[in-house]
């Protein structure tokens, strides 16, 4: 059993109730966006707590902190649609929630994944840059975090699109993640 699943573009409206979705031994938070939206499942035996107070109503993200015995590690899980987010915003906002964070757990680790759907020619190997891949690679540099996605996360079913990194994944301890 893994410890979390997390499922971005989960697409359904806050009017569906979550329940036939629910695995046992699973706790399942969501937040319903019938454009996009995100869900964690998160295995009941693994210490996980979500912030709801670090969310915000403006874009689909997921904030959760685990607690193991020697480590606090605070996850950000998220998904930007291309067509509808405000990356200088989004990226503000994660600065401002990764700065407090580090004021009051200057020990713990801060993770940020999810589908970002951003595009920068050399640090994703994308074949353009766009505002998304500039704000994503700034808020990189500014946190001291590393990109650890190395291999396109969307591989088309078109000959004529071609393999992107959509999906990021930023940290401070690269090596303790593969």
């Amino acid at each position: 059993l893994p410890n979390l699943l997390l499922l971005s573009e989960t697409q359904l409206s806050n009017s569906v109730s979550s329940d036939p979705f629910r695995i046992s031994h699973y706790n399942l938070y969501t937040a319903f966006s019938s454009k996009g939206g995100i869900w964690a499942y998160c295995n009941i035996n693994t210490p996980i707590a979500r912030l709801v107070d670090l969310e915000s109503p403006n874009f689909d993200v997921m904030w959760l902190k685990i607690c193991l015995k020697n480590s606090t590690t605070f996850l950000c899980f998220t998904y930007c649609s291309p067509n509808s987010c405000d990356y200088v915003s989004f990226f503000q906002y994660l600065s401002s929630c990764h700065e407090s964070l580090q004021i009051s757990h200057p020990h713990a680790e801060i993770l940020y994944l999810g589908d970002f759907n951003v595009h920068h020619t050399e640090w994703l190997s994308s074949t353009h840059t766009d505002l998304g891949g500039n704000e994503a690679y700034s808020f990189s540099i500014l946190h001291n975090l590393e990109q650890i996605i190395k291999h396109p996360t969307r591989v088309p079913d078109r000959h004529d699109h071609t393999p992107n990194i959509l999906e990021l994944f930023f940290t401070s301890n690269p090596v303790n993640y593969s």
